[in-house]
């Protein structure tokens, strides 16, 4: 599951916020017959400065969400930017849109179409290779490889 949520012009992300979005993730997408989450799923989000708040990594063990995790300084390693963005930005080019309201819609469009094949591909064998190929680059980055077909 790829979770989406639009974030209002002038909200200032922390990690409270980040812990009301977790909230509503858990809210909107656990069944109220087993809404705890244990072992259920493992979330992953990068090193983002709200993702690694003290109040963030205090509140997910809590929950027992287990997190993957995701090296330092690394953002080709991360699905969104590699594979959901890629996409996006794909589809969006050259577009114009009347309100940000608009272009929201198109993009949540866009990533309800992404096939689940197409994620599956890339969270068990993209995702994996290019861990691997940082690995045997020594932590460069992988940015500019283009080898993800979907």
């Amino acid at each position: 599951m790829v979770y989406t949520h639009t974030i209002l012009q002038g909200q200032t992300i922390n990690g409270e916020y980040y812990i009301l979005v977790l909230k509503q993730l858990i809210k909107d997408h656990f069944p109220k017959k087993q809404p705890d989450p244990v072992g259920l799923w493992k979330l992953h989000h990068d090193n983002a400065r709200p993702h690694v708040a003290n109040t963030v990594l205090q509140f997910l063990p809590k929950k027992g969400i287990e997190t993957v995790p995701h090296s330092p300084y690394s953002p080709d390693l991360a699905p969104n930017n590699f594979f959901l963005y890629a996409q996006a930005k794909k589809e969006l080019k050259g577009r114009r849109f009347p309100t940000a309201t608009a272009a929201i819609k198109i993009v949540e469009t866009i990533l309800k179409v992404l096939s689940k094949e197409g994620f599956e591909h890339v969270f068990s064998n993209e995702w994996q290779r290019r861990w691997n190929k940082c690995v045997a680059l020594n932590g460069e980055y992988l940015e500019g490889d283009t080898s993800v077909k979907v």
